[in-house]
């Protein structure tokens, strides 16, 4: 029989103040310790295909500890969706609005169907072709 929820969260609670962490961190690294979950979509316009702006963008994302997809457009930009904690998304959107590829250009970034999540969507972050 397993334990319920509720005991995993008392338990992960008094084991991580007995190591020095407030119960309420306790509580939060129970549930994952991520936090609020975000999911938004981007799409980044400028000189973003043929600069590994993909393979960098995933890299970022996986260093970050965050999960979804990116893919080129016929359109000439590059688009896709994030999912994970909220400080970590915000950093993201902050990388793709100002940094990308070292091969890249920028011109805007644009993030819409920004929205709370349940749940992360994907095991990953992947390049989709």
């Amino acid at each position: 029989m397993l334990p319920d929820p509720l005991s995993l969260q008392l338990f992960a609670a008094v084991s991580m103040t007995t190591v020095g962490l407030p119960p309420s961190e306790g509580r939060e690294m129970a549930s994952g310790g991520e936090g609020r979950l975000l999911s938004v979509d981007y799409e980044v316009f400028g000189k973003v295909q043929g600069v590994f702006f993909r393979k960098h963008t995933q890299k970022e994302a996986k260093r970050l500890g965050l999960v979804g997809w990116v893919r080129n457009t016929e359109r000439g930009t590059v688009e896709g969706r994030l999912q994970g904690a909220e400080q970590p998304v915000r950093a993201m959107q902050a990388w793709l609005r100002a940094k990308g590829s070292p091969r890249s250009r920028i011109d805007k970034a644009e993030f819409s169907n920004q929205r709370p999540a349940d749940r992360r969507d994907y095991p990953d972050f992947q390049v989709v072709k």
